[in-house]
This record gives structure tokens, sequence and C-alpha cells, in this order.
């Protein structure tokens, strides 16, 4: 845990990275002093391969992410259709495939990649052209795309810049990625973070929620403006528009701190109703958890 290849940042390998805090005992959360992305360095017996969605009650899961999401859809579907007004949208990592269904109704041709097979099935029940694996391994059905998402996906990844580079690959002429991400900058993340570095370790129940630490596929990074744009720029894009997202209503603060299954706890309340006044704060000040960008490929001059 404590080597220097472990201590190296991931995103751009520089190995001027500082120790913030530890969770879960053993969760080691780095800032790399270079591109300015936060990093945990996990005990190998995680297994990502596993379905991520096993752990989590469903039902919770979506009162407390499907209502925010969809509201968010449309912002996002402006924005994009400001540059791209039609084609083959390929969402990775789609869920139940929920933008799915709003980018078809857009006008985009949608197309999913999905590695849990139950999130998969239920996609293609709904009539949703989703395949089951994972992203570059497998691509979907209409390469070439006009857009590329990742949603809440990047953050999950252990090489997220290998991902990006191989995306050019299946873009079309013109085509852009779409990358939401979690914020560090955000009022609930940094207080989480203070909270279990003034604590030593002892109050770290809120950035294990954040870094979703009890699961086999967690959280590997969380971003900056700063730090994705230095992800965009080492992939070969350029960011061609930005904006803040909110990561849920106050009111589904219950369902969204309490979907990981088997994971109840008696605070469970006191700290819904804490979360739920910060994420207010954090929606008025307009840092409400999540980073979007729309990036396109770099032209050649």
């Amino acid at each position: 845990m404590n080597s220097a290849v472990d201590l190296l940042c991931p995103l751009c390998q520089n190995p001027s990275t500082r120790h913030i805090a530890t969770c879960d005992q053993t969760v080691r959360i780095q800032s790399c002093r270079q591109c300015d992305v936060e990093f945990a360095v996990y005990p190998p017996e995680r297994r990502p391969d596993r379905d991520h969605f096993a752990g989590l009650d469903a039902e919770m899961y979506a009162r407390s992410v499907k209502a925010t999401r969809a509201a968010s859809y449309g912002e996002l579907l402006a924005r994009v259709s400001s540059t791209i007004k039609g084609g083959r949208w390929l969402d990775v990592g789609c869920s139940y495939g929920w933008l799915l269904e709003r980018v078809r109704a857009a006008g985009f041709d949608g197309y999913g990649v999905e590695p849990s097979p139950g999130a998969a099935q239920k996609a293609r029940d709904a009539g949703l052209s989703v395949t089951t694996g994972t992203f570059p391994v497998v691509v979907g059905d209409g390469a070439p795309y006009s857009v590329v998402s990742f949603m809440d996906v990047l953050e999950h990844l252990p090489d997220p810049t290998l991902v990006l580079e191989s995306t050019c690959r299946h873009l079309g002429l013109e085509g852009v990625v779409v990358i939401q991400v979690p914020d560090q900058r955000c009022l609930l993340y940094w207080l989480a973070r203070a909270l279990c570095r003034w604590s030593g370790g002892r109050l770290d129940f809120a950035l294990r929620r954040l870094w979703l630490t009890d699961l086999d596929f967690p959280h590997r990074f969380y971003f900056s403006r700063r730090s994705l744009d230095r992800l965009c720029s080492r992939s070969g894009y350029e960011i061609i528009d930005w904006y803040r997202a909110a990561i849920g209503a106050p009111g589904q603060a219950r369902d969204r701190v309490g979907y990981l299954k088997g994971k109840s706890n008696v605070a469970l309340p006191l700290v819904s109703a804490g979360v739920a006044t910060i994420g207010a704060l954090d929606n008025l000040w307009n840092h409400g958890g999540l980073l979007v960008v729309i990036a396109r490929p770099k032209r050649k001059r």
C-alpha cells in the first residue's frame, strides 16, 4: 500500500501525490499535485468483474437516481444538439437505459453497452438496443457514433485515459464524447473528506459512501474541472462545453444514502437529513456534485 508504485497518480503518472484521508481503514485517498485529481488506492481483493448492481437495492436506487437524471437530460440534450443534430448515440454503462429513452425521443438512434447482465436485460426488455459487455471490448451495434457518452462511468475505471483514447476510433466525423463525473469541489464531498480527516478516520461513513468503498466496483477517482480538462487533453480531446449538474434532489437523500444492500445504519435518518441540507446548498451554489463536459477529438493543424 505504501510503495512508490502505489502512490503514482494513475491518471498522469506523476509521483508527487499526497495522502489526504484513509477511510474504511484500508482505502487510502491521495491527491495529485500535478493534475489535481483525487484517487483511491484499494486492497487487491476487489472484484470489479462482479455485477455492480447486485449490491444495490434496485427500488431505492431508482428512486434516488432516476428522477434527477431524467431532469438533467433536457440540458444535456440541448447542449449536445447545438453541436450534433442527430445520428447514432452510444451510452457506455447505460444501466437501465434511462438516457437512451430520451436520446431516442430526441431523434438520435440510441445504443448502449452495459456490463451488468440484469440491467442490460431490463433495458432490452424496454425495447432498447443494449449489448451486455464492457467497453471498449464491446462497442455496440451502431459504430461509428456521432456521440459516445460516459455518464458516471469513468470514475470507476482503472485507466480512463486508455478508454477515451480507444473511443476516438469509434467516433464518426465531427463526433463528440460526453463525460459526467463526480465533482470534488462540491460542499458535500469537501465536508465528508474533512470529517474523515479531522476524526482520524473514525467518522468515515460519508466519505466511504461517496467513494462506494463497500462495493466491488467503487469510485477510483474524484475530479475537479482542472483534472478533467487534463484527462481530456491527455486523451486527445478538446473541451467545447462544460457545466455542473445536481447529483440528486434533497428529497431523495434517504434513498441515495441507503440504497446499498445490507448497509443500513442507525444514524441513517440523521445522515440523510444532513445530506439533504448540504445538497440543497450545493444546488443553490451551482456545485451540485457532478461535472459534465462535451469534448471532441483535437483537430490536426
